[in-house]
């Protein structure tokens, strides 16, 4: 189970004598089970191929047993061919489920049908395979301990919804002093991505960051997901104005001018941003944003930072054009859907499929936001994450990673090089330098919540 608990999507059958024969699981509108388990069921021989026309009854244990007939609407049999074992029925749900939702995860496949999951636990045939990063179903238990993976129950489940689950939030404001939703009052939710979109902290100070993360840390523990699907971008109030303007008077001091978009201004945030995430995820002095990539969801999100124009004097609002060109570049590579986050009602001048933001300076109520599935585009990029790290860039970037541990590791496969950004010993975050390592060759650098479709 995802998180030891019993799912109300998952169900059960038993024959005539009370007997269990397995089980099954609830995904969209529909029970999808191995038809054996139907057979066994109705009483008839596991093997039958015909498809059965008398309802079968369906339990819902983590319901207190309650039972409602299925008539089976698709059934995949084949004869010595353990792969097409697949049954998927109609039934009129009891309110309190919640389906499931299925993942295509990378497996190794046995002639195409059937796979064998990495773990040993056994499962009753027809039961549901979790997948423990998601809580998505990766397939149902087959035979002889293979699993019939979900790529396969997605052939015959037409209707099953890729729509993606969105907790969409903003405007927490840590250091204001004003009142804040706590993680376990979204316990029961199951979104497949956090996203907030600004205004964490009031002042952009460090403590205030300390408390923002721990909350959106806390947060991702209490629905279940790693920290890597929590998505954020800086709001106006995680600007740091007093560094913005000791940066000015140091740069006045010294006889030069400051030089937008006065990157040390970010600095409390990019610190805390680097302790968050690790290496997973970049926001850079030379690239003060973020392309979250989620490979296993088919998803990217373009993590917009509206704040380039602000400064200690005065809030405006803008994303600037280096920006836009830069995520027009990277979002042509991706494939699947793609998502912008930013904070203001901005006229984005990008093409994605949904967008999500927040105004600015008003607290936003928490919004769980479903983002409508759309066919996956195929693009190079899309083929590098699935197949892994089958190329000589791969390889480079992997051992760059290996080799720079405490370092932010960005890939740049369109021109063929990778960006190492590590600060010098003594350096803070706001004055670290970067380096560009060009396949091998190093040189130094200087130094309310809403959701909307369409493109």
């Amino acid at each position: 189970m995802p998180d030891g608990s019993l799912p109300t999507s998952v169900v059960r059958f038993t024959d005539a004598t009370g007997r269990t024969v397995g089980a099954g699981v609830v995904v969209g509108g529909h029970v999808v089970t191995c038809a054996h388990v139907v057979n066994l069921a109705l009483g008839r021989d596991p093997h039958e191929t015909g498809r059965p026309t008398q309802p079968v009854d369906v339990h819902f244990p983590a319901l207190n047993g309650e039972s409602v007939p299925a008539r089976v609407h698709h059934w995949a049999v084949r004869e010595n061919t353990p792969g097409d074992d697949v049954a998927t029925l109609h039934l009129y749900l009891p309110a309190r489920v919640t389906p499931a939702r299925l993942i295509a995860p990378p497996v190794d496949h046995v002639a195409g049908r059937l796979v064998r999951p990495d773990d040993a636990v056994p499962r009753e045939p027809g039961g549901p395979v979790w997948d423990p990063v998601t809580g998505r179903v990766a397939g149902i238990a087959a035979r002889d301990g293979h699993t019939i993976p979900a790529d396969r129950l997605r052939q015959e489940l037409p209707d099953e919804p890729d729509d993606l689950t969105v907790l969409h939030l903003a405007g927490t404001r840590f250091g204001s002093g004003n009142d804040v939703l706590q993680p376990p009052d979204f316990a029961e939710l199951r979104p497949d991505l956090v996203v907030f979109t600004g205004d964490l902290t009031e002042h952009g100070r460090p403590d205030e960051f300390e408390q923002g993360f721990r909350f959106l840390a806390e947060l991702a523990d209490a629905v279940k997901l790693p920290r890597e699907r929590v998505v954020v971008v800086p709001g106006s109030r995680d600007v740091n104005k007093l560094a913005c303007e000791a940066y000015f008077q140091l740069e006045q001091a010294w006889g030069r001018t400051p030089t937008p978009p006065f990157w040390p201004k970010w600095g409390p945030f990019a610190a805390a941003f680097q302790e968050f995430y690790g290496s997973r995820f970049s926001f850079t002095p030379d690239e003060p944003w973020t392309l979250f990539d989620y490979p296993e969801l088919g998803v990217v999100v373009a993590g917009l930072n509206s704040t380039i124009p602000v400064t200690h004097e005065g809030d405006g609002i803008g994303l600037g054009d280096r920006q836009v060109e830069r995520f027009r570049e990277l979002l042509r590579q991706q494939g699947g859907r793609t998502l912008s986050a930013v904070q203001g009602q901005l006229a984005v001048p990008l093409t994605v499929d949904f967008r999500l933001m927040s105004v600015r300076d008003e607290p936003a109520t928490p919004a769980v936001v479903p983002v409508p599935g759309r066919e996956p585009r195929s693009t190079a990029s899309a083929e590098r994450a699935n197949r892994g790290l089958d190329t000589f860039f791969d390889r480079v970037v992997e051992a760059t990673r290996v080799a720079h541990p405490t370092a932010t590791v960005t890939p740049r496969p369109e021109k063929r090089y990778v960006r190492v950004s590590k600060p010098r010993p003594g350096c803070t975050a706001t004055t670290a330098p970067r380096s560009c390592c060009r396949m091998g060759r190093t040189r130094p650098r200087a130094s309310s919540v809403t959701g909307c479709g369409g493109r």
